[in-house]
């Protein structure tokens, strides 16, 4: 995770297996099977919280998913 972690922050580019291979230390395959695998990014990000975070937290959430075209936007 540290590598991958490492070469996406230096990465140019889309960022997909073919691409992280060729600037990575792994071969394609690697990424992509990796890709697949199911993460448990609630679990993670709790940790990372719980350990890093400060007692004050906001969650937010992103409506990018309500239309703002024309008339039917919010006021």
């Amino acid at each position: 995770m540290v590598h991958f972690f490492t070469l996406l922050i230096a990465f140019r580019g889309r960022a997909n297996s073919e691409n992280l291979a060729r600037q990575g230390e792994y071969n394609e395959s690697t990424y992509r099977n990796n890709f697949d695998k199911d993460g448990d990014f609630i679990n993670s990000n709790q940790l990372l919280v719980g350990y890093y975070g400060s007692d004050e937290i906001a969650i937010t959430l992103d409506p990018s998913f309500i239309s703002k075209n024309g008339k039917l936007t919010p006021a």
